[in-house]
């Protein structure tokens, strides 16, 4: 049989009635405030010691030789590119940045605020399979070459007149792979296949 004691206290002044609090309330009331101090406590020091981040990654996809606009909320700091032989970016406004596919792959791009917030961007630059496509139809006019990417290693496929032009085809998308791999599944005309 559990016994429930309950304590007068807290006299409501409107009332001036005697309010019952029994204890097991003024230990949730105690653990609720303790807590409340310790969440401001550190949201305090975590803003006084630590730039935040404003924000998830975004992406920017590019195809080689192509711009894009970032355009920030605010007038940006300073900013840097992890793998600047990937994405150039260059400063056009105090809220704007261009950057520019340089080869295909994989780079991040970090913008600084006055209050030292940063927002990251993740750019993927494509290859540019569309003039690819076109200087492969230029150089083997009589042939069927077709290319395709999948996930940075590029593919060939349909037929070519001879394993030289197979090769040579090779050679060529190589250069546009983020890679440098190409598989080559050109067929020669009368049934082999590179």
């Amino acid at each position: 049989m559990a016994i429930e004691t309950k304590c007068y206290s807290q006299f409501a002044p409107d009332h001036g009635n005697a309010r019952i609090v029994d204890s097991a309330t003024r230990r949730r009331a105690g653990v609720f405030t303790v807590f409340l101090c310790l969440f401001c406590w550190c949201s305090f020091i975590e803003a006084q010691t630590a730039p935040v981040v404003a924000q998830a990654p975004s992406e920017i996809q590019l195809i080689t030789g192509h711009n894009s606009v970032i355009t920030t909320d605010n007038d940006y700091r300073k900013l840097s590119v992890a793998q600047p032989d990937i994405a150039d970016v260059n400063a056009i406004g105090p809220r704007s940045i261009l950057v520019s596919g340089k080869k295909p792959g994989d780079t991040q791009i970090m913008i600084w605020d006055q209050s030292d917030r940063s927002t990251i961007y993740d750019v993927k630059v494509l290859p540019n399979l569309a003039d690819l496509r076109q200087q492969l139809k230029l150089i083997f006019p009589d042939s069927a070459v077709d290319v395709s990417d999948a996930n940075g290693t590029l593919v060939l496929r349909g037929r070519v007149a001879n394993l030289d032009e197979a090769k040579e085809a090779a050679q060529i998308t190589g250069p546009y792979s983020a890679s440098n791999k190409v598989l080559n599944f050109l067929q020669i005309s009368g049934g082999q296949q590179q």
